[in-house]
Parts: C-alpha cells; sequence; structure tokens
C-alpha cells in the first residue's frame, strides 16, 4: 500500500510538472489582451476599494473576489505582468490534484490519474491558466466545492459541509455565472433526497445558502442593463443546433476553445471538426459501462454518474434554454466548471473499460488526441498586440498619423503592449470589417497615413478582400502585416496615392 502510494503521487507530480512546463512556456510572448487590460491598467491604485471601483468602471458585470486577490499578489509581484499571471497558473496547477483527488474518489486511482493527465493537457484549460481573468479560480474552487460536497454527503463530518458553504460564498462573488454552478448542486440534492429520503440535508444546505442570494443580487442590480447584455452577448448565431452547446462544452474542455477549431493537422484534419464527436464517444462509453456495472451488482458506478451528468447538464442546459428562450448569453467559458465533471466521466470511462489493455487503449487514445491539438496550435494563442503595437510605433517616428482601430482592440491596449504615445493617436472602433469602408475616408495627400488593426477571430482571411478593393477604389495604397497564429492580427498602414494602385502584402 505505501508503495502504491508513493507510485501515485509520483504520478501526480509529474502531471503537475508537465502542466507547469505547458503554462510557463511562451507566456511571455503572450501579449496583453483587452479584457485583462480592464483589470491590469489599475493595478497601481492606492487601495483595493479603489482598484475594484476603477476595474468596475472598465468592467461592470465582473464580480470581484478574483479582482481582489489580483490586486494584492500583484503587490507582491511587484506590478509585474508576468508576475500577475502567475496567479492564474497557480490556481490551475493546484486543480490538477484537485481533480485527481475528485476523480479517484468517483471511479478510482487510474480515472483519476486518466482526468488529471487531460486537464494538465487540456488547450483550453492552459489557455486559461495563463489569463488575468478568474477563470482559472472559478475552475479550482468549483473543484473544492464538488469534492466537499460528496464526502459531505458520505458522511465524512460537518466540517465538509462547512467548505462546501465557502467554496460556493466565494463563486457566487467570482463570476456572474457561477450561480449556475450552484444550482446544478440544488438540483442534483434535490432529487438525491427524493430517491434516498433524506430531505434534511437539501433542506439544510437550502436554507444555509439562501442568504447568498442577497449581496449576490444587489451587486447585479446595479449594474447599467445595457452593460450587462452587452458583455454577455458573445455569441449571436449560437444557437443553430441543440446539439451546438453540448459540441462547444465538449470541444472547450477536450480541445480548446471554439476560437480555436478552424485550425488543421498535417494532413488537413481538422481537429475541432473530429473533437467533440470524439468525446461524445466517451461520455456514451461511459453510459454504457455505467449500465453495465450497474445492472451486475446494483451498485458500482451509478451514483457517481448521476452526480456528474446533473453537474455537467444543469448549467449547459439552464444557459442553453436562457439563451433560445431569452437573450443569446451561451459561451463555453460562462459554464467552464463543466470541464470537472465532463473530464471525470472520461475518467471513468478509461477506468471501467474491460482489462489493462483496453484501458491502455483508450488512455493512449486520448493522450495522442491531446498532443496533436497542442501541436496544432502554435503559440502565440492571443493576438499579438505587443508586436502589432511596436510595428506601428516604429513608423511613428517618421510618419505621424492616426489610427483605426477594430474588433475588441483600443488605443490603451495598444500602448500598454507598446509606447504610450499611441494611446495618444486618433481612434476610431468599429465593430464588423464591413463597416470599415464607411469612416475610410477618400484619400488625400494632406491627410496623414491610417493604421487600421484588424483582429480576425473566427473569421478568415479572405474576408478582408472586399476591404482591400474598396480601399483601392478610394484612392489608398497599403501595407499589410499579420502577427501571431492562432488569432492573428492584421495591421494596415494606409498612404495616398494619386497614381496607379500598388498593394504591398507583407
Amino acid at each position: 500500500m505505501p508503495g502504491k502510494r508513493l507510485g501515485l503521487f509520483a504520478i501526480i507530480s509529474l502531471l503537475i510538472l508537465i502542466g507547469a512546463g505547458l503554462r510557463l512556456w511562451g507566456m511571455g510572448g503572450e501579449a496583453v489582451y483587452c479584457d485583462e487590460m480592464a483589470s491590469l491598467q489599475h493595478i497601481h491604485a492606492p487601495s483595493v476599494m479603489e482598484f475594484i471601483r476603477l476595474e468596475r468602471q472598465s468592467d461592470p458585470p465582473m464580480s470581484p473576489a478574483y479582482f481582489v486577490l489580483e490586486y494584492y499578489w500583484g503587490r507582491l509581484a511587484g506590478g509585474s505582468f508576468y508576475g500577475i499571471r502567475l496567479l492564474s497558473v497557480a490556481f490551475g496547477l493546484a486543480s490538477i490534484p484537485l481533480l485527481f483527488w475528485l476523480t479517484r474518489m468517483l471511479y478510482g486511482s487510474i480515472g483519476g490519474v486518466v482526468a488529471a493527465g487531460c486537464l494538465g493537457l487540456s488547450v483550453g484549460h492552459i489557455y486559461f491558466s495563463q489569463e488575468v481573468r478568474p477563470y482559472s479560480l472559478i475552475l479550482f474552487l468549483a473543484l473544492v466545492s464538488n469534492i466537499s460536497l460528496w464526502k459531505a454527503l458520505g458522511g465524512s463530518g460537518r466540517r465538509w459541509w462547512v467548505l462546501n458553504f465557502a467554496a460556493n460564498a466565494c463563486l457566487l462573488f467570482t463570476h456572474l455565472f457561477t450561480v449556475l454552478f450552484v444550482f446544478s448542486q440544488f438540483v442534483y440534492l434535490f432529487f438525491d433526497g427524493l430517491s434516498k429520503k433524506r430531505s434534511r440535508v437539501f433542506l439544510v444546505w437550502s436554507v444555509s445558502h439562501l442568504p447568498l442570494a442577497v449581496p449576490y443580487v444587489l451587486w447585479y442590480v446595479s449594474i447599467e442593463q445595457d452593460q450587462l447584455e452587452l458583455a454577455a452577448l458573445w455569441r449571436h448565431g449560437i444557437i443553430h443546433s441543440y446539439l451546438q452547446p453540448l459540441g462547444d462544452l465538449l470541444l472547450f474542455a477536450g480541445a480548446g476553445v471554439p476560437t480555436f477549431r478552424d485550425l488543421p493537422l498535417v494532413g488537413g484534419i481538422n481537429i475541432g471538426a473530429i473533437a467533440w464527436r470524439l468525446f461524445l464517444a466517451v461520455l456514451m462509453l461511459n453510459a454504457a459501462l455505467t449500465f453495465y456495472h450497474w445492472r451486475r451488482n446494483r451498485q458500482g458506478p451509478a451514483a457517481a454518474f448521476v452526480f456528474l451528468v446533473t453537474l455537467l447538464a444543469v448549467p449547459s442546459g439552464t444557459l442553453f434554454l436562457v439563451s433560445a428562450l431569452v437573450y443569446a448569453c451561451h459561451a463555453c467559458r460562462y459554464v467552464m466548471f463543466g470541464m470537472i465533471p465532463f473530464l471525470s466521466l472520461v475518467g471513468g470511462s478509461v477506468a471501467m473499460a474491460p482489462g489493462r489493455v483496453a484501458k491502455g487503449l483508450v488512455a493512449a487514445a486520448l493522450c495522442c488526441f491531446y498532443l496533436a491539438n497542442l501541436y496544432a496550435h502554435p503559440k502565440p494563442w492571443r493576438p499579438d498586440i505587443r508586436a502589432a503595437a511596436e510595428s506601428i510605433d516604429s513608423r511613428l517616428d517618421a510618419r505621424p498619423g492616426r489610427m483605426i482601430v477594430l474588433h475588441s482592440a483600443d488605443a490603451p491596449t495598444l500602448a500598454f503592449n507598446g509606447h504610450p504615445r499611441l494611446g495618444g493617436l486618433e481612434t476610431r472602433s468599429v465593430n464588423l470589417i464591413k463597416d470599415v469602408p464607411g469612416i475610410i475616408p477618400v484619400s488625400d495627400p494632406a491627410a496623414p497615413p491610417t493604421w487600421m488593426v484588424i483582429f480576425l477571430h473566427q473569421l478568415q482571411p479572405p474576408a478582408l478582400v472586399p476591404l482591400e478593393q474598396e480601399l483601392e477604389r478610394k484612392g489608398w495604397r497599403f501595407t499589410r502585416k499579420m502577427f501571431g497564429y492562432t488569432n492573428p492580427i492584421y495591421v494596415y498602414e494606409l498612404r495616398c496615392d494619386r497614381g496607379a494602385q500598388l498593394v504591398s502584402t507583407q
């Protein structure tokens, strides 16, 4: 037994080391993104209350818990952007052994190792473990909450109920949509109480959590409605299919985030096209094996399956219904705590596979998939705003001008990543590429050069062709440079041309 424990400790330690390497590698090359600027631009505020006030002005819907930690961590890190990112890295790495612990309680050591390994290699989790945003903390707190709830239900003592309450209280003030996570535990405890005739547990849990609703509601009713709707509206066309939200969640947990779905592997294989189908098959395998074991002995993994499926389905299903019936606000990072039950189910599928050979084959297939996905997504993963800003800054010495910023960028973000003088340029923001020609004037020899910064996100480079044709029609010649890989930025420098049209692409 001591030897087995030592072996497990060595395996989990190795997974944490690998996870640390993947999260720290290339992190210095990830530019400060616009969402991160909401807090980083105020990190030197004189007090934490002033910091929260300023951050809320920049990003009204966000909750304060993570940003309080960020402020004090920033003091320890000396205000270094790289150092501040280490806070998210720490929560991300701590989540690996916690997921092992949870899945081991449900499916045994093999399932725990597989689930922890998947989390350590997940592009989506690596991405958010580097970001100065609350998502890494959310997953950490959700793991603490789920572990404590399962231990408490198993009769391990009142201290686990207290820990569950504390974790849920922190979650509610970390992000708006974490209420869906707490709601999923409410649903599970309700039906668990009905099936096992222990409604007292459900009632005590519900009553103890009820006071948390008051400050939660007060915080969000103070947010202006238009700001709240603007923050939630990320996926205008999400309701294409009833399978789309499931596909996005599975893609997020397995392959990364939906923004990455169109990147091909060698040979033209599209990793995003197969990701969610592969993981749906793994979940179906888990369901079949659960039913098989339940039929044999009327116990085993059935309770774990119900627990995890409830935690997986309720938040995503609720957000999907809200998007379909009320307001389109479905984005997988809003329910990223769904990674916990999802990866636990994946680990359970391997643990329940019959025989060592089958277990090894499924685990090897999962490992190959994650490694292939990491290979398919070269860094930097965020838009390379730093390189774009430096490119513009180097040209300002010779040709002062104005700038038009598009797609989630702004002059302060460019200035933060480059030279402060970029923040003083005239800026025009446009949400859609098709609207750009309306603000680009006809070329004038007396006008200063114009820079356009375009974030394509999920669009493809052919979307730029109509824009370039319109620029030529209005008498501009231009150079175009691309920065980054996964989320490329295109920087245009426009110059007046009264002669023949010339387009230079670099």
